[in-house]
């Protein structure tokens, strides 16, 4: 009788599993179950997205821990390929990610700014206002969580869910990029449009208090930022370079508010720098240059201002979005594009040292792989 009934129960498990891998009628789907074990110093973390292209499921946050993917939404409600997730902190036994995800509110799709915490979501959106909230930094200090992001066309700063203003709704717009603390003084980097003056610049708020740091014309940001022994460091996309005739825009780092420009040997192509950090007496910064003819982009790593080239593996372009420095190991977060015949598509990547690393998504087996879209948007490594 034992034998009998421990039969029965995995014929019961397997029909359970069988009708759970079912979902979305091709037996795929993202699973969310929490999997991830407590972090650990060493413990390396990426944030990003996977679509499934064809499969009839909307694209997923997804977190890679070590190279095991976890996903935060089953493919059930919309995430912007580009912005669904765009920031990872790691503090304690909590795992943050913050993003932007597509909800049902006043009876249309609104964009939401979303904190997930290990897994569940909270979302920033007031209910008395119908406009859309996006969330694109995450930092955390203690207790407190700070979500730096914006509201319609102005930037916001979620403190432990509560929103602070830091533009005023009769300004000519601004969003917020990036948030670090540092010494009980809150930095947001972000981007600012000039009222009257048809310019939107690279910004900074400390303390809600408003900094400029480029002037010149539309098409400049920045992206990130970063505080280390009270100076204080930003990366974007700052003020034009001139060469041969022409202008371009230039990948930037700001130290208290003093630009230097970055580029590989040339000014003839356009660069933008997606992320900053600062470890002992070394500065890095991760972005990428756009090829101005074939329009092609490819990413960098400048280490004190020195270029160093990002390898691809068989792809013909990619970018850089994200970058952090642990035990004297650089690892860059990014994706890198590939062309094979009619099919262009996507992959996660993630740069230790300059070495490639393509990040799974958990799919390999039984699907047409190729298919598949992931981004690689944002690293944590623990300490």
């Amino acid at each position: 009788m034992k034998k009998i009934t421990n039969f029965k129960i995995l014929i019961v498990v397997i029909i359970i599993v069988a009708m759970a891998c079912s979902k979305s009628g091709d037996n795929i789907y993202f699973d969310t179950t929490w999997k991830l074990d407590r972090p650990k110093s060493g413990d390396v973390y990426v944030a990003g997205i996977v679509s499934l292209g064809s499969a009839g499921l909307e694209p997923a946050v997804a977190i890679w821990k070590n190279g095991l993917v976890q996903y935060l939404t089953d493919g059930t409600f919309h995430v912007d390929i580009s912005g669904g997730v765009n920031s990872i902190f790691v503090s304690g036994n909590d795992v943050y990610v913050a993003g932007t995800i597509v909800k049902i509110k006043h009876g249309r799709w609104i964009r939401t700014a979303t904190l997930w915490k290990n897994g569940i979501a909270q979302h920033f959106y007031d209910e008395t206002n119908p406009n859309e909230t996006y969330a694109n930094s995450v930092f955390v200090v203690g207790n407190d969580v700070y979500v730096a992001g914006h509201e319609g066309r102005f930037a916001r700063l979620w403190k432990n869910g509560v929103v602070q203003n830091l533009d005023l709704a009769n300004s000519d717009g601004s969003w917020a990029n990036s948030v670090f603390v540092y010494n009980g003084d809150v930095y947001v980097a972000g981007t600012k449009n000039i009222p009257g003056s048809g310019r939107h610049v690279a910004t900074l708020w400390k303390n809600g208090v408003v900094q400029y740091l480029s002037y010149e014309e539309n098409g400049f940001g920045a992206n990130s930022v970063f505080v280390s022994d009270n100076d204080v460091y930003v990366a974007g996309r700052g003020d034009y370079a001139t060469a041969g005739g022409w202008r371009f825009r230039t990948a930037t780092i700001w130290k208290n508010g003093v630009a230097q420009n970055l580029n590989d040997g040339t000014n003839l192509h356009d660069a933008d720098a997606s992320s900053v950090f600062v470890s002992g007496n070394d500065v890095y910064v991760v972005g990428s240059r756009r090829n101005n003819d074939t329009w092609q982009q490819f990413a960098r790593l400048w280490k004190n201002g020195i270029v160093q080239n990002l390898n691809l593996t068989n792809g013909e372009s990619s970018v850089a979005h994200s970058v952090f420095v642990f035990d004297n190991d650089v690892y860059v977060a990014g994706t890198e594009t590939r062309q094979e015949q009619d099919l262009r598509y996507e992959v996660a990547t993630l740069w230790k040292n300059g070495v490639v690393e393509i990040l799974p998504h958990g799919f390999e087996q039984g699907w047409q792989s190729r298919s598949i879209t992931t981004r690689g948007t944002s690293v944590f490594v623990v300490k």
